[in-house]
This record gives structure tokens, C-alpha cells and sequence, in this order.
């Protein structure tokens, strides 16, 4: 099957991790001045992207991620949002792990073997799990171990799901506190402790994680088919990423009915609501109904000024040759950008990260 990039999906993520804020107040943009402001604010979340992901702790996570031949699959599982239950923490502690012959449930030592480029046991009888590995492309040219990371308090729970495939069950990490660090100096800290109900939705959840200068703290609360989140990324204090949300699933929680929230990167902020329930009627490429389920607005945030707003149209793919629907910010004056080119995001570049099926 062919899979092709939909950014749909970049607004349902931007959606899924974000209440609606009143319009009043806010001075709608020009179609010249929105352009430039909503060029400049990309320039400006991919400065402080490309910053945070430079710092030694980022580096070091990802390039252990890819000493485990896992870095795609963590990059996938964070764009999983169809049960919302926070899948990338799973995925990377236990699916991944196992999948190396690791498994966190019994913890011990493994240590990167640089003849075999695989982790091997070096103590089993450790409860915690430790990974020692070289940090950084340097470290692995001197073949020097001087990386660990250290995953401790890990619990996982055992739930039953039920879809077109069948009913099977999977061990769901509840709690884990991690700690990286590098040439013996911490890092990073990270703890996560979740509550799920019996669908394995999070009815309580928080993570608090720390890597100077940043700091990330995520709540989310909820029971029967109504979830709220929260969530803040700083730097020394100053708010980079933020989001404020509520979900309504559908009766069986198989489906989200309902999104609304808004979802900050400095400067900008996409505020409002997708009506999933009414999206899920429309055909695959009428973009008329999906933009009467639609309502997001996007926002400068330094001087609270409306950019535009956010529409489907469809996009004739070159290297499928096939149309389909892709948002586009919409100006004052009725003019319209796809989405991905007014962000300055490679089209091609996401494909291997967000899937339309």
C-alpha cells in the first residue's frame, strides 16, 4: 500500500495536544503582514527547535536511539495519537527494548559492544535497567563508553483491547523515573506515572522532565468518554511550548468526537476546535464538509494579531499523482497558502513520519 504525507495529521496532532479563547480583541492581520509575521514566527520555533535539540542531552538520547535501530520507530509512535495514552512511553521502554533482547521488566545492566554494535548483559543481577553507551559519534570513534542511562520504579499494567482484529492484550507502562547522564554528570530527569482505565486511556497522568535549561511538565485527568491535558515547555522560565485540551471520545472510545484547545509554539498558536464526529461523514476528498467541522484559528502571540485561519483544499501530489485534501492558512483578504509551505516544512520530508492511509 502506498503511504503518503498528509499534513491532516500534523493538525490533528496539533489539535489532539492542545479550550477555545476569545476572539475579541484581536487584530486580524493583513494578508501582506500575516505572510511575513507567519514566516518570521517559523523561522523563530525552528531556531528554539534546533537549539533544545543541539543541547548534549538531546543529542545523546537520539543518538542512542539509533544505536538500538529504533529512532524511526519512536518517531512514529509519538504521532500515535488514536488512543492517547502517551504511546512513545511504551513504545521506546518495552516494544523497543524487547525487540533488542532487552526487557525492563527484569532490568540489569547491558553495555554497547563496539565489534557487534548490540548491547550485551554485563550484570543481570541490577533490578534497574541500565544502558551504557558512547554518547556522541565521538565516544564511539574512541570507543569510549561514556553514556548511561538509567530507568528505574518501572510498572506496567496488562490491558485488553478489541478491534477489527481481534481481542489481545498488551503490558502498558504505568511509572518509570529515568536518568541520563554524561561523563558522569546528570543530564536529564524524567518520571512518568500514569492511571488507565480498563480501555487504556490515562484517567490520570503526569511527567515531569528536566534538562537544563528546559523544563516539561504534563498533567492529564479524565474519566468516561471526557479527557483534559495540559502541558508546558520552558526555557529559564520563558513558555517555548504549551498546550490546553479537551477530548470527548465517542461512546465505545474507539473514536475522538470532539477536540478543542489550543496548541502554542513561540510565537505562534493555533486556537480552536475539529468536530471528529462530523469529519468521519465526510468523503475522502470533499474538503467542504471537512471545513464545516473545522474551526482553528492562527495566532501571533507577541502582539495577539489573527494570521488567518485554517481550511482544507485539495493538493494534487506530484509524486503520487493523485489528489487530496491538505489544510491551508486562509488570509484577510480570502487568499490562501498550504500549510506545510507557509511553515517552511518539506513537504517530502515528512513522509516518512506522518502517514495517510
Amino acid at each position: 500500500m502506498k503511504t503518503r504525507i498528509s499534513l491532516f495529521s500534523v493538525l490533528l496532532i496539533f489539535l489532539s495536544m492542545s479550550l477555545i479563547t476569545c476572539k475579541k480583541d484581536k487584530e486580524e492581520l493583513s494578508a501582506e503582514d500575516a505572510k511575513i509575521e507567519i514566516r518570521s514566527a517559523s523561522q523563530t520555533v525552528q531556531a528554539n527547535m534546533n537549539e533544545m535539540m543541539a543541547t548534549p542531552a538531546m543529542s545523546s538520547m537520539i543518538y542512542l536511539s539509533e544505536l538500538m535501530n529504533m529512532e524511526g520507530d519512536w518517531k512514529s509512535s509519538a504521532i500515535n495519537m488514536e488512543k492517547y495514552n502517551l504511546a512513545v512511553f511504551n513504545k521506546i521502554i518495552r516494544d523497543n527494548l524487547k525487540d533488542d533482547e532487552i526487557d525492563p521488566e527484569e532490568g540489569g545492566e547491558y553495555t554497547f559492544n563496539f565489534i557487534t554494535e548490540e548491547f550485551d548483559l554485563t550484570d543481570p543481577s541490577l533490578s534497574d535497567l541500565v544502558l551504557l553507551f558512547p554518547a556522541d559519534e565521538e565516544a564511539m570513534a574512541n570507543e569510549e563508553i561514556n553514556g548511561s542511562l538509567k530507568l528505574e520504579d518501572i510498572e506496567f499494567v496488562e490491558i485488553e483491547y478489541t478491534d477489527e482484529w481481534g481481542t489481545y492484550t498488551e503490558q502498558v507502562l504505568t511509572k518509570v523515573k529515568a536518568t541520563l547522564k554524561i561523563d558522569n554528570l546528570t543530564v536529564m530527569t524524567c518520571t512518568y506515572n500514569a492511571t488507565l482505565n480498563s480501555e487504556g486511556l490515562p484517567v490520570a497522568t503526569s511527567i515531569t522532565y528536566t534538562m537544563d535549561p528546559y523544563q516539561l511538565t504534563l498533567t492529564q485527568t479524565g474519566s468516561g468518554v471526557n479527557y483534559t491535558s495540559t502541558a508546558s515547555l520552558k526555557k529559564d522560565g520563558d513558555v517555548l511550548l504549551s498546550y490546553n485540551l479537551t477530548i470527548k471520545y465517542t461512546a465505545d472510545q474507539d473514536d475522538i468526537e470532539k477536540l478543542s484547545g489550543n496548541f502554542q509554539l513561540t510565537p505562534l498558536r493555533f486556537e480552536g476546535e475539529i468536530n471528529g464526529t462530523g469529519m468521519n461523514t465526510c468523503s475522502e476528498l470533499d474538503v467542504d464538509c471537512m471545513n464545516d467541522h473545522l474551526d482553528v484559528e492562527v495566532i501571533q502571540t507577541e502582539n495577539n494579531s489573527i494570521i488567518g485561519h485554517i481550511e482544507f483544499r485539495l493538493f494534487y501530489d506530484t509524486y503520487w499523482e493523485e489528489s487530496y485534501p491538505e489544510p491551508v492558512i486562509v488570509y484577510s483578504d480570502g487568499t490562501y497558502e498550504w500549510l506545510f509551505e507557509a511553515l517552511g516544512v518539506e513537504l517530502e520530508g515528512l513522509k516518512a513520519g506522518i502517514l495517510k492511509r
